[in-house]
């Protein structure tokens, strides 16, 4: 969709980020990612199904050998607000004495990103960092990480567009959009 309002039901979406910003977004991303993993030989972790879009957009700019793998751990569902962690699959990659690189579409709570950090330490990852598209500007309780690697800053609002989804549409959507939950 290449459009400045979509209307989704009865919420309208207003537009946050251009492509033109988030491939500026991720062009940063990349280069701070090659920095710093360009000697690793890491395995990209993509978290379903959010990071994909990310990753798809993050892969071509990595210019290094790397192993992709994935996992799908969600609080989301079908809803607008996170509930219980909910592991649909959990990795099947050997992660011992290995870098790990999660990529996922956004930081909101981190409860999911940290669930996941916490799967790849269990499996005895050597290191474990985040690549998210973007990060709410928000507070997060002592224990939940910020991420090391991020393109975007986002308003605390209901987010769709580049992996973020409503109702599991949209995600594929051209820019990313938000719903001011101060609106009717």
């Amino acid at each position: 969709m290449s459009v400045d309002l979509i209307n989704i039901d009865q919420y309208q979406f207003k537009l946050l980020y251009s492509d033109k910003q988030i491939e500026t977004a991720i062009r940063s991303m990349a280069s701070c990612i090659t920095d710093t993993l360009k000697n690793d030989n890491p395995i990209i972790v993509i978290l379903m199904k959010g990071g994909v879009i990310p990753f798809s957009l993050l892969i071509k700019y990595l210019a290094f050998p790397l192993e992709i793998s994935y996992l799908d751990v969600s609080r989301y569902g079908d809803h607008e607000t996170g509930s219980s962690i909910i592991w649909h699959k959990r990795p099947d990659h050997l992660f011992a004495n290995r870098t790990i690189l999660l990529i996922d579409d956004i930081l909101d709570e981190g409860i999911t990103l940290h669930e996941a950090i916490n799967e790849c330490y269990g499996m005895n990852a050597l290191k474990v960092y985040t690549a998210v598209l973007g990060q709410k500007s928000k507070f997060r309780p002592l224990g939940i990480p910020q991420c090391d690697f991020f393109g975007l800053t986002f308003p605390d609002e209901f987010l769709i567009g580049c992996g973020m989804d409503y109702k599991q549409q949209y995600r594929n959507t051209k820019g990313i959009y938000f719903k001011s939950q101060n609106e009717s």
